[in-house]
Formats: structure tokens, C-alpha cells, sequence
């Protein structure tokens, strides 16, 4: 990832909603051959993560229907999630369901 996809951050700007995680880069280093962004750190797994340990289904319906108010909540801050995935899907410790925005 070179400079310029640091650049791409502002592709939302301004306060994001309660459901979304904010993909700000709080800072760009390089160290060796690595290159990385420091960001929000919000506790919990992916949802990935948990379909692979066998997520119950139960949760499901819950789920989807937090995962379409958090892309609703993007909406209507005029961001449009370029890359609605599993990996970019966290549920938190405490049930809640952020994605990963760029912004």
C-alpha cells in the first residue's frame, strides 16, 4: 500500500454513526519491508472468524438485520461501503455490529 491509498481516508469525512468503524489512518509508518496504518481498535472478531468456529444460527437474523442498519447508518452519511465482507464485519464482546468503513 503505497501513499496513496492513505489519500483515499477522505472519501467520507466527518463524524461517522455508532455502527461503523472509522478506517482513519491515525498514522503511516514503514518499517523494513512492512508498511502500515494505525487505526480504531474495536474489541471483538470478525465475522468471518465466527462463521468459521460454527456461528449459531439463531444469531443470524439478528445479525443481518444490525449488519443493514450499520450499512443504512453509512448511507445516510453519504458513504457507500465499497467492500461489504465477512472479514470487514465485527461483532463486539458485547453483541454489537460494526463494519469497517473508509473514510
Amino acid at each position: 500500500m503505497g501513499q496513496e491509498a492513505i489519500g483515499e481516508r477522505g472519501a467520507g469525512g466527518g463524524k461517522i454513526g455508532p455502527m461503523l468503524i472509522s478506517a482513519r489512518c491515525y498514522g503511516y509508518e514503514e518499517h523494513d519491508a512492512y508498511k502500515f496504518i494505525v487505526m480504531q481498535y474495536v474489541e471483538g472478531e470478525t465475522l468471518a472468524s465466527l462463521i468459521s468456529k460454527g456461528l449459531d444460527q439463531k444469531q443470524v437474523p439478528s445479525l443481518a438485520v444490525k449488519i443493514v442498519s450499520a450499512m443504512a447508518e453509512a448511507h445516510s452519511h453519504g458513504i457507500i461501503h465499497r467492500d461489504i465482507k465477512p472479514q470487514n464485519i465485527i461483532v463486539t464482546t458485547n453483541g454489537q455490529v460494526k463494519c469497517w468503513i473508509l473514510v
